[in-house]
Parts: structure tokens; sequence; C-alpha cells
């Protein structure tokens, strides 16, 4: 069972990056953004920019950066569906007051962002939105609408639309409320709410853009992927629990050599072995491998990932794999890693949170 579709997503971040590199998964650029938040982006709703089932065909031609073609403006599709998803549950009423700027929603004590608009209160950037966003007093959806279009610089007649759904994230019958608001072709932002007692709680954020596309799909199965440029890429696969918690199957980064990853404990000596290892011989010096830094719970991984068609040979490989261990660096090949991913959602209970178990999410444009 395909357990992830990176391929899909890079197959949709290389058509805006221009991307020649043969690395094998896609990564997340964010705009003008420094080294430090790229790869940052992220972890929520279905941005496939498809009308499309998630689970079909992998020749998707949608463009994840251009969300003209976009589910996000496919609602028309939608706005008969009043049920959102077939809800069977009850839905907190409090939702509605929040989606008619009648009630306001606060930042959870758990709140959870991979997004490059830095919603989160765990960064200058993100206390800076809490704070603008009204701090411990809450903000109204328009307040909400009104920061994101601030923060990304639109046009004054730049489209805008705003959609929700309601989502059963671990089918315990406690409905979660998805927002999706669509800036123009460029960008789009989306959220998740969860109700707490007479409260609406924002809980997760995400946003994607011209150069990186993530996925949610009804099931709680999120991933994100896209493009630092020809030889850098990153993005993360998980899933949402029923207490909406994000557990990330998978962090990683994949680089051509001289590229070089960062936040990684051995980032220091991983990035050495490559340069090291790369400039010892000039037929190592093609697009022909690839090297990744890979997080799977609390483990790193630093991986090479060869395909054989090119001019390394099993030599080389066994001297790139001595060379790291002179590093203290255990570099395994990268088609291990997917074996590593399934134990470890075996190891949380969260197995049947894959790809190929989750649908598209329906939304209903906000009227």
């Amino acid at each position: 069972m395909m357990r992830f579709n990176r391929k899909k997503l890079m197959g949709i971040v290389l058509t805006t990056s221009f991307i020649t590199s043969a690395c094998s998964a896609p990564f997340i650029d964010n705009k003008d953004a420094g080294d430090d938040q790229i790869g940052s982006a992220g972890s929520l709703l279905e941005v496939d920019n498809s009308s499309e089932s998630n689970n079909s065909s992998e020749d998707n031609d949608s463009n994840s950066g251009n969300n003209s073609n976009s589910g996000n403006n496919n609602n028309s599709d939608n706005n008969n569906n009043s049920g959102n998803n077939n809800t069977t549950g009850d839905i907190p009423a409090v939702y509605e007051e929040f989606l008619n700027n009648t009630a306001k929603a606060t930042f959870s004590e758990n709140f959870v962002d991979d997004t490059v608009i830095e919603l989160g209160m765990n960064s200058q950037e993100g206390t800076q939105a809490y704070n603008d966003l009204g701090g411990k007093d809450g903000f109204l959806l328009d307040d909400l609408i009104e920061y994101i279009f601030d923060i990304n610089y639109v046009q004054e007649d730049a489209d805008t639309l705003t959609s929700y759904a309601y989502v059963d994230f671990g089918k315990d019958n406690n409905y979660e409320l998805v927002l999706q608001h669509n800036l123009g072709a460029e960008y789009t932002a989306y959220f998740v709410f969860s109700a707490n007692g007479d409260s609406v709680e924002l809980v997760y954020g995400i946003d994607q853009g011209n150069r990186w596309s993530a996925e949610l799909l009804d099931n709680g199965f999120v991933q994100s992927y896209g493009s630092g440029g020809a030889g850098f890429h990153s993005g993360f696969t998980g899933g949402i629990d029923e207490n909406v918690t994000v557990h990330k199957y998978i962090s990683e980064q994949l680089v051509y050599y001289g590229f070089h990853i960062y936040d990684f404990p051995k980032e220091d000596e991983f990035n050495e072995v490559i340069d090291t290892w790369s400039e010892a011989d000039e037929s190592r010096q093609d697009d022909t491998i690839c090297f990744a830094a890979v997080g799977i719970g609390g483990q790193d991984y630093y991986c090479y990932d060869y395909d054989g068609s090119g001019n390394i040979t099993d030599d080389d490989i066994i001297e790139l794999v001595n060379l790291a261990a002179s590093y203290g660096i255990d570099m395994i090949d990268y088609n291990e890693i997917d074996n590593k991913v399934a134990e470890y959602q075996k190891e949380i209970g969260m197995e049947d949170i894959t790809y190929d178990s989750g649908n598209e999410i329906e939304f209903t444009t906000l009227q």
C-alpha cells in the first residue's frame, strides 16, 4: 500500500519551481523568509489544488502554487453540500457564531503552527501575531482574515474566498471547524478550530504558496513538501488524532551535494561528510545522488539516496558510509526510511492514518 504520496507533491512543486535535481522528494519554500524559516510550512489542510480526489492518479496537472486551479476555488461545487462532509454528530453552535462574527476565537495553549505566517506563540513573529489578534481576549473571523491579508501584502483588488468545513478528526463525534482562506492565485491559509465549552480555540494553522504544497485529508493525514531551489527539498508527513494533536511521522530535508541541511543535531558533521566525499572525486559531482536528514519520532537518520543510474559505484557508497562513520554518523540507504516510518506509526497507534485511507475535504463557501 502506498503510505505516502511524495511523488505527487514533488511533481506539483517541480512544475512551479523549475527544479532539475534528481532528489526524490520536495521541499517548502518560504518566499522571502529567512533560512531559519525554510521548511517550516504546512501541516494542515488540503492544498492539492485539484477538484479530483486526493486518491486519484499521480498524473495530476494541478499547480500547487497557483490556487486558481485549486480545490479552494471549486467551492461552487460544494455550496449545496450544507451537510459539510455528511456530519452525523452535533456541531457546536459556537462555530456558527464565530463564522458569523458574533463570537471570538482564542489561541489554544497547545496551538501548533508549521506555517510561514508564524501564527504560533513560540517565536517572535508568533508573539506579535498573538498580540495583533487580540492576545488573550481573542479575535473575530474578520480580524483573522484582515491579518492574513495584511501580512501577505495582497493587492486590494485580489480575489479572496473564505470557506469552511466540519471534520471529525479521530472519528470521536467531536467535530472540528476547518477554515480555508484563499488570497487570489498566490496564497492560501488554513486553520483548524476546536470547541472548548462555549468558546472556540485556534488549534492548528497552515498556509501554502507558489513553491510549496500541502495536504490534509478528512482522516487527519497531513503532508507538506516544497522546493527551495534545484537542490534543496524539505517537508513532513504526519497525522492529526482525535485530540487535534499532530504527530509527525517524518520530517526531512533532501539535498544534492553543494547544498547543506540544517536544524539537525549532526548537521555540521553531515555537511562536512557530503562536501568531503563529493569533492574527492569529480565523477560524484552530478545529480545522480542525494542526501537526506530525516527525523522520525525522536530519532534522527542521515541517508544517501542513489538510484544506481549514474557514475557512483558500490565502492563509492562504501567509502561514503565509512567516511560518515568516522564522523560518528551511521549513514543508511534512504530506501530504509519508509519501513522505519511505518514502525513509528504502529508504535503510536496511527498506522491507519495514511494517504490512501483519507479523502479530500469538501468546503462550503462562507456567505
